[in-house]
């Protein structure tokens, strides 16, 4: 089991899918539209990806993209602030929260949180 609780990691999620769902949403999107969600373990860590083959992020944008109240969307789409709480709540998990984007071919984030022992989860 990783650290944290059920609550919190389907918030992180819900950002993330609702993230590549607008992503894919925009008009320029011609293609077969794709999300994908991934798990999986890297030694004591338990990762999860979730990628779109959106319009990617611009190099300013991906920079900025975890900053409270940034966003690309229009002010009636949301607060900037979903991508912000996501990382601080991965974060307060002892984990890390990475995105990785290519203009015109699609987005990534990558979430990395450490697994709790045995005997601090459900193995009791």
């Amino acid at each position: 089991m990783a650290n944290g609780d059920a609550i919190r990691y389907l918030q992180v999620v819900s950002v993330l899918v609702q993230n590549a769902h607008d992503a894919l949403s925009q008009p320029a999107q011609s293609k077969l539209r794709k999300i994908r969600l991934k798990t999986y373990l890297d030694g004591d860590m338990a990762c999860l990806e979730v990628s779109d083959n959106g319009p990617g992020m611009e190099e300013d944008i991906l920079r900025s993209a975890k900053l409270p109240f940034y966003s690309t969307k229009d002010v009636d789409q949301g607060l900037g602030m979903g991508l912000s709480i996501a990382s601080s709540i991965v974060r307060n998990m002892g984990g890390e929260l990475v995105l990785q984007s290519s203009p015109k071919k699609g987005t990534m984030a990558i979430v990395r949180v450490p697994l709790l022992p045995v005997s601090e989860g459900r193995g009791k």
